[in-house]
């Protein structure tokens, strides 16, 4: 696993990880799903999963940070609102091991995902967007 020195707004990992599949979520409370299915992201209430390239391919570069649009990811995977009651988001592997973390203001956030593959992505990027959301917001 290689991290990248980074600012607050913005953390990367580069890493080939267990079982193909990281889990982006609060890593003391948040709830994993039962099974991927067949696509390449699942999710529950406090956890959402993404599938990365076969972790014996090669690794896999995650970003994670307020804006990290525009740099390589262009398929949206997953826009939606994540629990996060300890107010720390982190990125996980399947072996349970932080990989990433960020502390944020707020125990909910939304989420965009980001990958350059629809089925086996090498480049992931996650927008955190941690402002307080509007009920019209959280209907989606």
């Amino acid at each position: 696993m290689r991290t990248t020195p980074s600012t607050e707004a913005m953390k990367s990992v580069t890493v080939a990880p267990p079982n193909s599949l990281i889990f982006i979520m609060d890593h003391a409370f948040g709830e994993t799903p039962e099974s991927m299915g067949h696509g390449l992201v699942t999710s529950t209430d406090s956890c959402v999963a993404v599938a990365t390239l076969c972790e014996f391919d090669g690794a896999t570069t995650v970003i994670v940070g307020a804006d990290p649009q525009g740099v390589g990811a262009e398929i949206l995977v997953f826009d939606g609102h994540l629990t996060v009651p300890s107010k720390q988001l982190s990125v996980c592997s399947a072996l349970d091991e932080k990989l990433l973390s960020m502390d944020i203001p707020t125990s909910h956030v939304h989420l965009k995902v980001f990958a350059n593959d629809a089925t086996e992505p090498n480049f992931i990027a996650i927008l955190v967007n941690h402002q307080p959301a509007t009920q019209a917001s959280t209907d989606l």
